[in-house]
This record gives structure tokens, C-alpha cells and sequence, in this order.
């Protein structure tokens, strides 16, 4: 969990300082009731046993629920805080056996909760207050899919399409009631063999395997986030969520604001709390990827394949975010280190003789260049809770120019625009009045050149 828990610590103990030290701000103000930015409608957190036969609710008992989401992750973890005065543990022992299930709403989603499912993995941190009279400690769960991942393994011969393969492991050895969504591949697998694996991990195996039949990449990515499981490129991702910002499909677009808010209610449910650039690769592992080779190199009769990648000159071939994006390098700078004519940047692929009629030599080489443009820009945001947000969707984001800091008038051309979410923190305080933000790791795949 130490992964998840280093992301946005910093601001999350700035958020929980603040939220217990200050009142609401009121965004928008109704007949009947005033909507505040971070409002959150706790549905239901109950605590059942595995048959579910004995249930208890934890409402009135948590102080915080964290929960982690990672778009290299085929599970959701959470961290639940009880601050428990009923003796809960006594009524209801844990076992670690033990289903929790979370649901509530945020304001901008009425009528479309968000629920999450996980089954009981520790109980950490247990301290008595003698003088409150109170047990504090935190239930951390994973979801239920990791324990039957734990307990199962693939021991089979397959004929088939990567697709096809992780379709079957999914139905066979998972047996998930989610959604499993799984992207086409090209090329049919003979004789593979997996054995004595566990699925996940048979799955993982697959993906620098799986070649795509429409994007160049071939970056595939296996995660599951609020709606289910993915099996998908990263372009495919990106492509469909620049559709749904540019067509007005989607209202997720954020602003960082520098004016300091006279009236409450100029706070917008929008507005990003706060942002750090974490940057991503430097200059030279950036021109290290403008000339990418792969060798395959076959185990059964020792032959070599090799491919090579070089960028393109001028605006390459992978999904834009935006619409308008540049490429991240200029094409001067191609022109200038992308003409030697041995590759700087080298992969190796171990294939087998049946494997040498798919294009998975090439799909390498065009793979870790497309990666390097992914990570060169990380940015961390830290905004207002929506229940609607999952790692793998696109958000647009106005980030601030210099001139932006006295008067709001500009936004960054850079910065500023289409990110893809790859990790996810919900952060959920209980107060007089529970609040909800949600830390974000994002990335940027280009520039935005505008006017």
C-alpha cells in the first residue's frame, strides 16, 4: 500500500487541516438546500460477513475512507479509519473474512451512486483513548477479484487471439460479476502454453504480446476502475476521451484560479485546490527515444528479427490529447539527433518460431517510444469530489500562465488542456459536514499550441 499512500500525502495533510479548521464554502445556493464544493452524500458503508448473514453498519463510526485507484493495477484498494466507542470488534470480530461496502454521490451526480465492494485485508494501527473511551485503527480492503486471483491458476494450452486469451482467464479463472472490457488484438497465438501461473499475472504476461489492429503504439494497459476490468491500448483511451470532452459528451473541465475568492459562493465545484508539475523524463532519455530498435530473438532456432523506430519528423502517428496538440519534440530537434543510423534506445523481445508472422518486433520498437511521450509530463491535481471520476478518463485543465497570477487572464498554452487520469485517490473526511476531494495523477502526451 506504500505506493498508493506517497501520493499527494503532502496535500491530503493540508486538506485534512483545513477542512477541520474551516467552514463550508458555499458554491451554489438553492431553495432548500445550499450545495458547498466537497459535498458528499455517504449512501452506505456496511461491514458483512462473507455469506453475509451478519451485517452492521459503519456509518457512525468512520472518521475517514481513502480509496485507491491505478489505471497498472487490476484492483482497487481502500483504507477505512474507525474511531469505534461500541466495542465493534467485540460485536462484530474480524476475522478478515469480511466484506465492506462503500457508496455515496456527489452533488453534480444525483441519483448515480458510486459503489465499491472490497474484502477485508488487515486491520492496522489499534490505540486506546482511555480518556474518550474510544478504540481508533483502520480497516484496509482490497477487492474481493485479488484473494480469487490468489487462490486460482492457469495451467492451459491456447489457439487463439491475445483478446480471446484474456477473455478466458477472465470468465474461467475470475469469475467476476464486473464488466470486463477487452480490446481487439491481431494475430493468432499457436501453441501458447501458460502454466502454473496466477491469472493476473498470466494476463500482465500477455500484454508486450498483444498488437493492436488500429493504434501504432500497441501500449496495452490491464486495470480495473469503478466500471469494471479493461483489457486496452492507451490510444484507445485517449481517442475516446478527446471524442467525448471535443463533442461536449463530457463536462470535466477544471481551472486553477489565483484570484483569491471574495464571496464564497464565487468557489466553483471545478476549481483545482491545488496542482504540482512532477515533469517525467529529461533531455536524455527524451533524445534517446527518437531512434527506438526491438530485436526478437527466437528460442527455438536462435534467429534474430529487428525493427526499428525512428520519430517521425514534424507531428508523429500516436493519439493526440487534444485536438489541436503538438508533438513534444520540435522538429529541428528530430532532425538534429534522430539521423544516426544506429538506434540509441534498445529492447528485447524472446519469441518463439510460430510467433515470427505477427508484428510484435515492430510493436516494440514503436511501444517504448510512445511511453516516453506519455510520462514526459506528470502533473499532479487535487479537485473537488465527483463520484463520476475513474483512472482512464480524460479531463481538460486550465492551468495558469505568469500573467494569470495578478489577474486571472491567462492560461498556460502548454500546460493547459487534455490529461488522462492514471491514478486516483478519493479522500473522504467525516465532520459536521463530511467532505470529499479526490488527488490525481495525470498525464500529457503533447503540448497544446493555441492562439
Amino acid at each position: 500500500m506504500s505506493f498508493f499512500k506517497d501520493v499527494f500525502q503532502g496535500v491530503e495533510n493540508i486538506l485534512r487541516s483545513s477542512v477541520s479548521a474551516s467552514s463550508p464554502i458555499i458554491v451554489n445556493k438553492g431553495a432548500n438546500i445550499d450545495v458547498v464544493a466537497g459535498d458528499i452524500k455517504i449512501i452506505d458503508i456496511t461491514l458483512s460477513s462473507e455469506d453475509h448473514d451478519r451485517k452492521t453498519s459503519l456509518i457512525n463510526q468512520f472518521t475517514s475512507i481513502d480509496i485507491f485507484e491505478s489505471i497498472n493495477t487490476p484492483a482497487i484498494f481502500c483504507e477505512l479509519t474507525i474511531s469505534d466507542s461500541v466495542e465493534l470488534q467485540e460485536q462484530f470480530p474480524l476475522i478478515k473474512e469480511e466484506l465492506i461496502t462503500i457508496s455515496f454521490e456527489t452533488p453534480n451526480n444525483p441519483g448515480d451512486p458510486t459503489r465499491y465492494v472490497f474484502h477485508v485485508r488487515s486491520i492496522n494501527s489499534n490505540v486506546i483513548n482511555e480518556n474518550q473511551k474510544t478504540a481508533s485503527y483502520t480497516i484496509t480492503g482490497v477487492s474481493p477479484e485479488l484473494l480469487i486471483n490468489k487462490t486460482a491458476f492457469v495451467d492451459k494450452h491456447f489457439d487463439d487471439t491475445i483478446s480471446n486469451m484474456v477473455k478466458n482467464i477472465m470468465e474461467e479463472k475470475i469469475t467476476t460479476n464486473k464488466k470486463v472490457e477487452v480490446e481487439k488484438t491481431v494475430g493468432i497465438f499457436p501453441k501458447k502454453n501458460i502454466y502454473n501461473m496466477l491469472p493476473f499475472q498470466a494476463i500482465h504476461s500477455l500484454l508486450r504480446h498483444a498488437v493492436s489492429d488500429r493504434y501504432l503504439s500497441h501500449t496495452f494497459t490491464f486495470f480495473e476502475n469503478k466500471h469494471g476490468y479493461h483489457f486496452t491500448t492507451y490510444e484507445r483511451l485517449i481517442e475516446q476521451g478527446r471524442n467525448r470532452l471535443s463533442k461536449g459528451l463530457s463536462d470535466k473541465e477544471f481551472f486553477y484560479d489565483m484570484v483569491r475568492k471574495e464571496h464564497i459562493e464565487d468557489v466553483n465545484i471545478r476549481n483545482i485546490i491545488a496542482y504540482n508539475s512532477v515533469g517525467g523524463t529529461d533531455v536524455l532519455e527524451k533524445t534517446a527515444s527518437y531512434v527506438n530498435t526491438a530485436t526478437a530473438i527466437d528460442m527455438q532456432s536462435a534467429g534474430q528479427r529487428q525493427a526499428v523506430y525512428v520519430k517521425n519528423i514534424g507531428a508523429d502517428k500516436f493519439q493526440k490529447m487534444d485536438d489541436n496538440g503538438a508533438a513534444t519534440n520540435s522538429t529541428g530537434n528530430v532532425r538534429a539527433f534522430g539521423k544516426t543510423k544506429r538506434p540509441t534506445a534498445f529492447s528485447i523481445l524472446p519469441i518463439f518460431s510460430h510467433d515470427n508472422k505477427l508484428s510484435l518486433v515492430e510493436a516494440a520498437a514503436a511501444r517504448d517510444a510512445f511511453v516516453e511521450d506519455l510520462t514526459n509530463t506528470v502533473t499532479q491535481i487535487h479537485v473537488y469530489g465527483d463520484s463520476d471520476l475513474t483512472v482512464g478518463d480524460m479531463i481538460k485543465c486550465n492551468l495558469p500562465s505568469a500573467s494569470s497570477f495578478d489577474d486571472a487572464a491567462g492560461s498556460s498554452r502548454l500546460d493547459s488542456g487534455n490529461y488522462l487520469i492514471t491514478r486516483l485517490r478519493h479522500i473522504i473526511l467525516m465532520g459536521d459536514r463530511p467532505q470529499h476531494t479526490i488527488a490525481l495523477e495525470i498525464v500529457k502526451l503533447n503540448f497544446t499550441e493555441t492562439a
